[in-house]
């Protein structure tokens, strides 16, 4: 149903990713963001991270998805949103670049999706 309603002027997210890769290129070309969770720092998520690896840039986010799926090494408790940091780094860690880059770039693509001043 997306692909057929595509594109979405006003943007959107799809939250908790974790499905195929060639699902992921189609929701971004029909202008969502990609949500990554905690889990992609699960030991067994290659799934993700594979994913992740492909995912353009300008549509990357980070969510919380409190009070579940908090990251390793918090797994099992409720998860809040100061849990952020570590998916912040695993997901630098697979894109080869800074946390302070991937707090940048989500930052400002959170800023652009929903229109933040």
């Amino acid at each position: 149903m997306l692909e057929k309603a595509a594109p979405f002027d006003a943007g959107g997210v799809i939250h908790c990713f974790f499905r195929r890769s060639k699902r992921c290129r189609s929701r971004t070309g029909a202008g969502f963001y990609i949500s990554i969770p905690g889990t992609v720092t699960y030991k067994k998520n290659d799934t993700l991270r594979t994913i992740l690896s492909s995912v353009p840039e300008h549509r990357i986010l980070l969510e919380t998805d409190a009070p579940f799926l908090a990251p390793e090494p918090l797994r099992g408790k409720n998860n809040e949103p100061a849990f952020i940091v570590h998916t912040a780094r695993k997901v630098a860690e697979i894109r080869k670049v800074s946390v302070e880059e991937i707090s940048r770039v989500t930052t400002a693509n959170a800023i652009r999706l929903f229109r933040l001043p």
